[in-house]
């Protein structure tokens, strides 16, 4: 294991039904990733802070064997988990979302085996910390476990700066990308745009499409395809 003080030494502890085996990597979080073993023999990559704070008790199986025994079936309307699944096929599907071209508009979907089925999004996503947001690691790919995970509130905003998409003259940006090119803060260009409702070109008045060449661009006919 890495010797530095930011990652506490937890080899040989149990937490419900892991057991943190050996340290793996520090993610893109930040977090230390620690490979453990469960009661049930399966193993599974687990951050060592949700182990220490009790997020995460199993591989998944014991979240399986409550959903076997049907004591998920009510009560979880409302929760965050709930909501996130909900606005998720909200963003992918209701085209009169005011996030579907972002998403359902680009042909962003959901894995069937989560569509119809919150207990099996449950299963493998697990019940978010307080504060965490459901987000896909690769915008361009869909809402499927290998891609999502939940992120806590301070990597929300740099998340966001991925995935927002802007018409500028015409053509759609992904904002950070305007923000790149222009020096505009991306605070200030998100307040101005989402907040104030203001045009890319009035949020970035000194910005020219020539400038936006080696940036990816989406030509608004391909977001319907």
């Amino acid at each position: 294991m890495p010797k530095t003080s930011r990652i506490i030494d937890i080899s040989g502890q149990r937490f419900d039904r892991l057991t943190a085996v050996r340290f793996s990597h520090v993610d893109e979080l930040r977090r230390a990733i620690w490979e453990c073993i469960c009661d049930c023999g399966e193993t599974a990559m687990v951050p060592g802070v949700s182990l220490r704070y009790g997020h995460n008790k199993s591989c998944g199986c014991g979240l399986r064997e409550r959903l076997a025994r049907g004591s998920l079936r009510h009560g979880l309307s409302g929760t965050p988990a709930w909501r996130a699944w909900q606005n998720m096929k909200s963003r992918c599907y209701n085209k009169n979302s005011d996030r579907w071209k972002n998403y359902g508009g680009r042909g962003v979907e959901v894995c069937p085996q989560w569509i119809d089925s919150f207990e099996t999004f449950l299963a493998d996503m697990g019940t978010p910390p307080e504060g965490f947001t459901l987000e896909r690691r690769d915008v361009n790919r869909d809402y499927e476990p290998e891609n999502c995970e939940w992120i806590p509130p301070d990597k929300q905003y740099s998340n966001t700066t991925r995935t927002v998409m802007v018409s500028f003259h015409g053509v759609e940006y992904a904002l950070r990308d305007l923000v790149a090119a222009s020096g505009v803060k991306y605070a200030t260009a998100y307040s101005r745009i989402r907040n104030y409702g203001w045009p890319a070109e009035r949020a970035f008045p000194s910005l020219l499409p020539e400038s936006l060449k080696r940036y990816t661009q989406i030509r608004p006919e391909s977001l319907h395809r």
